[in-house]
């Protein structure tokens, strides 16, 4: 009797993996092993779905261990496709795409459509970068221009470009500096062409002086700046009676009250020298600064020569 009955079991199974069966709502607490596909028509299959394998077209599950096309998946443990290292990237809607991996020195630089590519870091030209409350620590900057607001190396900062610019840096204008002293050189040495506190001194030949008459003594020319001009004539005194010398950006002129001297003297031999006052000579072009001296003298008159001297005060 019982090889009847388990004969006929057999047949009922073999008979129902044969068939096909609709089922409107299937719940099960364990697995649901079929060997040929399990269709759903416009359902679909919820639940944890641990342990399912297969083609799940429709799949909605809490885990899926292994799928080869899953359509919502809280949790997805691994992608069937790929390489070790490689980025996961959307080329498309519905498409999933790769990136294969970098070299060392590279990487990695968005496009307009699909994944990001490699690119080495010699070839990179950014237009402009802006790094605001950061810092770069390490890094060689090289560049024709920049700004910091504030620079500082706890080593050597070096350079051509920035040798020039010490050498004669540009000028201040009208920045106002913060309270404190600043310190003078110390070393002996002279302060650089056009650098403030530039000293010149120009003598000039014998010339000869008519009586009564304004006469550049010598002149020099001055860059746009700021100055304290002066200057010594010296006067053959044989038949003079009366001296006058200064310092004037008008050839054979006298400037202003207090930037000449004047005054008589007895008519003996000899030369005398005039020192004029010094004068502060504010330039924004080229300008020609005169030495000039004048005589009173009982002949034609009488040989003069000088020196003009000037700081540079900013």
């Amino acid at each position: 009797m019982k090889k009847i009955i388990i004969s006929l079991l057999a047949l009922f199974t073999i008979a129902v993996q044969a068939q096909t069966f609709p089922v409107n709502n299937l719940t099960a607490a364990g697995y649901i092993t079929a060997v040929g596909n399990i269709t759903t028509s416009g359902g679909q299959f919820i639940g944890a779905g641990t342990g399912l394998t297969g083609t799940a077209a429709g799949l909605t599950a809490g885990s899926a261990t292994t799928a080869s096309s899953a359509i919502t998946a809280t949790t997805a443990s691994n992608l069937a496709a790929g390489g070790a290292g490689q980025l996961v990237c959307q080329t498309a809607t519905g498409t999933t795409g790769y990136v294969a991996l970098g070299t060392n020195g590279y990487f990695l630089q968005a496009q307009t459509s699909g994944c990001p590519i490699w690119v080495a870091g010699s070839a990179y030209t950014p237009g402009s970068v802006a790094i605001t409350g950061g810092s770069i620590t390490g890094t060689t900057i090289s560049g024709s221009t920049g700004a910091f607001t504030t620079l500082s190396a706890s080593s050597t900062v070096s350079g051509a470009g920035f040798s020039t610019y010490l050498a004669s840096p540009p000028g201040i204008g009208t920045t106002t500096p913060a309270a404190g002293v600043f310190l003078g050189a110390t070393n002996g040495a002279n302060p650089c062409t056009g650098c403030v506190g530039q000293y010149v001194a120009t003598n000039f030949v014998i010339i000869t002086i008519p009586t009564n008459t304004a006469t550049n003594v010598g002149s020099i020319s001055l860059p746009a700046g700021e100055y304290l001009v002066w200057g010594v004539v010296g006067i053959g005194n044989t038949g003079v009676t009366a001296v006058q010398a200064g310092i004037s950006t008008t050839s054979a002129t006298f400037g202003a009250f207090g930037t000449y001297v004047s005054f008589s003297t007895p008519s003996t031999t000899g030369t005398q020298a005039i020192a004029t006052p010094s004068v502060r000579v504010t330039i924004s072009t080229t300008t020609t600064v005169y030495l000039v001296g004048q005589n009173t003298c009982v002949s034609s008159g009488s040989g003069s020569q000088g020196t003009i001297y000037y700081i540079r005060t900013n």
